[in-house]
């Protein structure tokens, strides 16, 4: 009896984990399984720290519409439509580089150990952004005597994004690691002509606790830590650092995510730096 009720709170542990597809940043990505002919329809709101040449600081914001299907449980599929304004510069923006992705599933299974029973779950991620946005040159707005930018959030060019993500599941809390190459395009580099010049690394992972886990209603709180690491300076982001922290809940079809994020490493060119980032999102299934 206690066998069978552990499997079944391993299993909704799993499905409470596991259907946080979504990262909240650039690299969480975390491992799924979800249910055949399973949608879900999310907005996400993020705002972006940034820092001009005398280091005055300033922020422009993301509204970002993304869908989401799964097929049957191996394999998930979607788009990210995002659109970005900078208020502060009463600039009513633009729609952002198209992010088309997906997940499928190499491994999963239930762990018995001698301690207890685990969920382990292996996924292949293979994302690509359309360059739908604006380029760097175009993305200069005016703050003042001073200049804001949209890159490298919008830089305009195609990126392709190969990775892995595992998640495994306990009782209490739930740990997820993930390693992405991405492989940008620019000016001189067209298409999946895979130079390194312009690619870089994204590393990290999050670690959930679950606090609250029944049957329609479920809350867990995260922490994340995801480094940035460029294979050379023509990359269009620095080496980073960022720290974040956030709540998780969902309640019968409908998830609420938040969470805030800190970029410890040092702005040695602040038009390739991303500051602090705020973010807020509102899923329905």
């Amino acid at each position: 009896m206690f066998r069978k009720l552990s499997l079944v709170l391993i299993g909704l542990l799993s499905f409470c984990v596991l259907s946080f597809s979504a990262p909240p940043y650039f690299l969480s990505e975390n491992a799924i399984t979800k249910d055949r002919d399973f949608f879900s329809f999310s907005v996400f709101y993020k705002e972006y720290g940034r820092i001009m040449n005398d280091f005055l600081k300033y922020s422009f914001s993301e509204v970002t519409v993304s869908l989401e299907y799964s097929p049957n449980k191996n394999s998930m599929f979607g788009i990210r439509l995002p659109y970005e304004f900078m208020p502060v510069a009463n600039d009513f923006g633009f729609l952002g580089d198209i992010k088309l992705f997906s997940k499928f599933v190499v491994y999963d299974n239930i762990l018995n150990l001698r301690i207890d029973e685990f969920f382990l779950s292996s996924v292949l991620i293979l994302n690509a952004d359309l360059g739908s946005g604006i380029r760097k040159e175009d993305g200069y707005r005016n703050i003042g005597l001073q200049k804001g930018l949209y890159y490298p959030i919008s830089s305009g060019y195609f990126n392709l994004v190969f990775g892995n993500a595992t998640t495994f599941v306990g009782e209490f809390l739930g740990l997820s690691l993930c390693f992405l190459l991405n492989f940008d395009s620019s000016k001189i580099e067209p298409p999946l002509a895979f130079n390194l010049e312009n690619d870089y690394v994204f590393l990290g992972g999050n670690l959930e606790f679950f606090i609250l886990s029944a049957k329609d209603f479920q809350v867990k709180l995260f922490l994340e830590n995801t480094y940035v690491l460029p294979f050379y300076d023509k990359a269009k982001f620095i080496p980073s650092n960022f720290l974040g922290f956030g709540v998780w809940t969902s309640f019968y079809n409908f998830v609420l995510k938040g969470g805030y994020f800190v970029n410890t490493s040092f702005p040695s060119d602040v038009e390739r730096f991303i500051g602090n980032m705020f973010f807020l999102s509102f899923e329905i299934r």
